[in-house]
């Protein structure tokens, strides 16, 4: 399962959280772990939580994996 953290000057998320290790994973494509990340939540939704925790629905992973590199 994952988390975003927000970016606190822009408000947008640069960096999502994986809370099985804690690790912080950059939206960087060439970062393994980024397309690792982007595969799991295209196919398993269920995985993402927002900034303040809340699962994100269905719909609101689509919507950010457009707005993510």
């Amino acid at each position: 399962m994952y988390q975003l953290l927000p970016d606190t000057i822009a408000g947008k998320a640069q960096c999502v959280y994986r809370l099985s290790d804690y690790a912080l994973i950059p939206f960087d494509p060439d970062n393994t772990d980024y397309v690792v990340f982007k595969t799991k939540i295209s196919s398993e939704p269920g995985h993402l939580l927002d900034a303040e925790g809340t699962m994100m629905s269905p719909e609101a992973v689509s919507y950010f994996l457009t707005q993510i590199p």
